[in-house]
């Protein structure tokens, strides 16, 4: 028989079974498996630690920054309406 190789050759090779070198393998690449994703994840944590308080700053800065567009837009568009209301006649509160 072709497949029977582990029992015909000899003591050495029959110390380990063909079946517990795969689970040794397969337990050895899942425990490889995880220490990378850990050591990703630990990586990725760093990485957005390093960025996070820059870009809060960043992100502050550009919303006061729309906020200031965005009122100054306003008070000129109503500076541009002001001789409209001035002779209909309405009063500036």
């Amino acid at each position: 028989m072709a497949g029977d190789d582990r029992e015909s050759a000899g003591p050495e090779e029959e110390r380990t079974p063909s079946w517990t070198l795969e689970l040794q393998t397969e337990r050895a690449s899942r425990l490889l498996r995880t220490k990378g994703l850990r050591e990703k994840a630990k990586k990725q944590q760093q990485r957005k630690a390093k960025k996070t308080i820059p870009d809060r700053l960043a992100h502050t800065y550009l919303q006061k920054k729309k906020e200031k567009t965005k009122k100054q837009k306003a008070k000129e568009e109503e500076e541009a309406d002001w001789p409209l209301f001035q002779a209909l006649g309405v009063n500036r509160t």
